[in-house]
């Protein structure tokens, strides 16, 4: 069994926001940056992740982590707020297994009813980087560049 270390939740962040198409997990990021400073792999390259809930909510094979502050805006209304805890994104005290239902609940609460309730929340949600700065990102800036690219071609 590897070795774990703990990072914080913005340093995750950072590395999934430097993930190249043939990086598969963080860890690879930190590899391919290792290797830049002459470091050489003793161990083959990983083929996944096992993500607890302790770790954050695994989504469309992206690892949302716990600790992360959401806002979303619907129909130019106020801002929205949610946060990823237990693996799973709470708003207003209920428990949402991916983004885009989280985003559904906000647009039923706006009023929208069937398909105009169906969202993306992949693209509706940003997140505070670091958090408690003010600053905020597309959630959609989480996905390595492969999914994101995928997805688009379909």
């Amino acid at each position: 069994m590897s070795p774990k270390i703990e990072i914080s939740t913005d340093l995750y962040v950072s590395l999934r926001t430097l993930m190249q198409p043939g990086d598969q997990t963080p860890s690879d990021v930190i590899w391919r940056l290792a290797e830049e400073h002459h470091a050489k792999r003793s161990d083959p390259p990983t083929t996944g992740w096992i993500i607890g809930s302790e770790e954050g909510l695994s989504s469309g094979g992206t690892v949302i982590p716990n600790g992360l502050r959401l806002r979303m805006k619907y129909k130019g209304a106020d801002y929205e707020y949610a946060e990823v805890r237990d693996g799973a994104i709470y708003r207003r005290k209920k428990r949402f297994d991916s983004p885009s239902a989280a985003a559904g609940d906000v647009a039923s609460s706006r009023g929208a009813k069937g398909p105009a309730a169906s969202l993306n929340g992949w693209i509706h949600w940003e997140f505070e980087t670091p958090r408690g700065s003010g600053r905020w990102r597309k959630l959609d800036t989480l996905r390595a560049a492969g999914q994101i690219a995928r997805r688009r071609e379909r």
